[in-house]
């Protein structure tokens, strides 16, 4: 029998995000090493009422949602952890603190030591917190560096993240280095821009937050900071059971490391001086409708979950090889192939192989990427 039971409350919006996977991934591996049941609710009202349950632990970045949430667990006399928004935006509430304002400025500081001056930040959501905490950073490392910034530098992602990397590209000669909030911003903005013959590095910098799989198959591959989701899980177990057992602490919060990962979508250039950029970091997805979005997702979502043989199934589909070859060059039954292949589909639900095929064009624009994943798992 396990010693706890630690309830979760989770916005549906997020639950389909490649942090959410990994955070909560995270968070059940901890709670299990400690022999706590993790259970999982869609609504506060289903946990129990009394004074068996005593916090509740929150996945979300939207600020309404969180408000709300943490609003309707107060009520029951229900504490609040936070595992996505940063908790130092809510009154009384524990979680992780993710340094966002010192990422963006580590990453506005690594733009203008290679010579970027003229900067872009694309992505932001208006109800997003965490997106909030960035802009404002954004503005603030310019000015430290004696560069203006106005308002229209930033490109929001309101509308979708496609529309908001073409805004942004239709000003293009304005800029000389775009930072994304996160990761799916960016792998669209180098896609767009190399149909637009905007060339990146050469005409744009690009950088993206998140550290995806998906930004190594883009090419040139993309510049990222490296969020640890699965440490974030793990991390909130610790603080979800010191609360817990700690009436008398009104919040807790305990800080994630952050790393600068120079690729190909900044020349490889490295980071300048490593005692400048550390401590902090962490992104979390937009709640709004967006295809291409949700595209990305369910793509990181499928190579996260892949094994060795699925990676190079995808990479023989993305080069356009028959199945019979690629069942020949991977020495397995051709039925085998098909068995995986079918799994794909449904994990990037699409109903066959060319509709995988056309996702897979747009996203990977480097397949043999896929074989060095492979090697690695």
């Amino acid at each position: 029998m396990a010693r706890g039971e630690m309830y979760v409350l989770a916005d549906p919006i997020y639950e389909s995000s490649s942090w959410f996977t990994r955070c909560f991934a995270g968070l059940r591996a901890e709670a299990a090493r400690c022999d706590v049941s993790v259970i999982k609710v869609e609504d506060a009202q289903q946990i129990p009422a009394g004074a068996s349950v005593r916090t509740c632990v929150l996945f979300c970045s939207d600020v309404r949602w969180v408000r709300k949430a943490v609003a309707a667990l107060y009520a029951r006399g229900v504490r609040s952890v936070l595992a996505g928004a940063q908790p130092d935006a809510f009154y009384g509430v524990s979680g992780t603190i993710i340094d966002r304002r010192l990422l963006m400025e580590d990453t506005v500081r690594y733009f203008i030591a290679h010579g970027r001056r003229r900067l872009a930040c694309l992505g932001s959501v208006a109800s997003d917190v965490n997106d909030a905490i960035r802009v404002a950073a954004f503005h603030n490392a310019m000015r430290a560096a004696g560069l203006k910034s106005r308002g229209d530098d930033i490109f929001s992602a309101g509308h979708g993240i496609d529309e908001c990397a073409r805004r942004m590209l239709e000003r293009a000669g304005e800029y000389d280095g775009a930072l994304c909030v996160n990761d799916q911003v960016a792998v669209r903005l180098i896609a767009l821009a190399r149909e637009k013959g905007v060339r990146v590095p050469e005409d744009l910098f690009v950088s993206g937050s998140g550290n995806l799989l998906v930004g190594q198959l883009c090419r040139p591959a993309l510049t990222t900071t490296d969020l640890d989701y699965y440490q974030m899980g793990r991390k909130t177990v610790g603080i979800w059971q010191y609360i817990d057992k700690t009436p008398d602490v009104k919040a807790m919060t305990v800080t994630i490391q952050h790393r600068l990962i120079p690729r190909g979508s900044t020349a490889c250039l490295p980071v300048p001086d490593e005692d400048v950029f550390s401590s902090g970091a962490a992104a979390a997805e937009n709640p709004i409708a967006d295809a291409m979005r949700d595209n990305v997702e369910r793509l990181e979502n499928c190579l996260f979950h892949c094994d060795a043989l699925d990676l190079r199934i995808i990479s023989g589909i993305a080069r356009g090889s028959s199945m019979e070859k690629i069942a020949a060059d991977l020495f397995v039954a051709l039925g085998t192939v098909n068995y995986r292949a079918k799994k794909l589909y449904r994990a990037m639900n699409v109903s066959c192989r060319r509709e995988l095929e056309k996702v897979l064009a747009q996203q990977i624009a480097a397949p043999e990427a896929l074989e060095e994943m492979a090697r690695n798992r």
